[in-house]
């Protein structure tokens, strides 16, 4: 989600206030852990809590609210604290995230009307197969990739998906 800077202020503001911000999906980055149109809730948190596996919502260079997944923490070469975060179905680790861009950590997820935490079973080993399995997110990205184009070839839009892919 693309998000200006007033926009970007008001997510500060609603985490402040409520101590929560819920955010719909959009994309199939974190599928099937998180769907497109899943509501999401996230909650202010300490970096000094930080796990291995936790979702977090930032925002990126760009200005877009991303939730990915957090997997280690480095320090640059002037020692700022370096986040390094990255999708389900991604290979590739995201650009390093500093402190300032975080807005909180994934506390429950609604789909359907069905509540899901990140400490439920299911979940919990989702996140572990993804953590260490090297070649899941990649089986994931094809087979997304394979979705996506299946579903744009029968509304005719094939070569937007073929661009993507050849890149």
């Amino acid at each position: 989600m693309l998000a200006n800077r007033e926009t970007i202020q008001m997510v500060y503001q609603v985490v402040e206030s409520k101590g929560y911000i819920d955010i719909e999906a959009t994309g199939s980055s974190m599928s099937p852990f998180i769907r497109d149109k899943d509501k999401c809730r996230f909650i202010p948190f300490k970096t000094t809590d930080l796990a291995k596996g936790d979702v977090i919502l930032y925002i990126n260079a760009n200005g877009e609210l991303i939730g990915h997944r957090f997997y280690k923490m480095t320090k640059n070469p002037d020692g700022v604290k370096q986040y390094w975060l990255k999708a389900d179905n991604q290979p590739d680790f995201d650009e390093p995230v500093l402190q300032d861009q975080f807005i909180g950590r994934l506390y429950v997820i609604e789909r359907k009307g069905r509540i899901m935490e990140p400490s439920d079973l299911g979940m919990r080993l989702w996140t572990a197969l993804i953590l260490n399995v090297p070649f899941v997110p990649t089986l994931l990205k094809r087979l997304a990739d394979k979705k996506q184009y299946k579903t744009l070839s029968n509304s005719g839009n094939v070569s937007s998906i073929m661009e993507k892919i050849n890149k």
